[in-house]
């Protein structure tokens, strides 16, 4: 089985994604941050269109706490802060399927479904 690697570069992130997205919504206010929900995902399309998107919402005033997995990329502001306030938070390795046990998983379900 070939080694597993990100389809683009760190750099290539930081550059062309990362810093287009935080330079076009710097001036957001916290109450528009409040109905973003940030999720991770696989998709698997074996017949039909790939064009449809799907959207989850959690009943209103449910508690959401996607910072208990931050990613290793969170700015030393967002770290300090959860810090300070005494929020644990798991730490993740950026893009490092090997180790992450689920994408194994992910690779296998893909495989057995092509």
């Amino acid at each position: 089985m070939a080694k597993k690697h990100p389809m683009i570069s760190s750099r290539e992130i930081k550059e062309d994604l990362q810093l287009p997205f935080a330079k076009e919504h710097i001036d957001w206010p916290k109450e528009k941050w409040r109905n973003i929900l940030w999720t991770d995902e696989s998709k698997i399309v074996l017949i039909g269109s790939k064009g449809h998107r799907q959207f989850v919402r959690r009943p209103i005033n449910t508690e959401f706490k996607p910072h208990r997995t931050m990613t290793p990329n969170t700015s030393k502001w967002a770290t300090s802060w959860y810090q300070t306030n005494k929020i644990d938070v798991m730490k993740w390795p950026a893009q490092s399927p090997d180790l992450n046990p689920i994408e194994n998983l992910w690779s296998d379900i893909k495989n057995a479904a092509f």
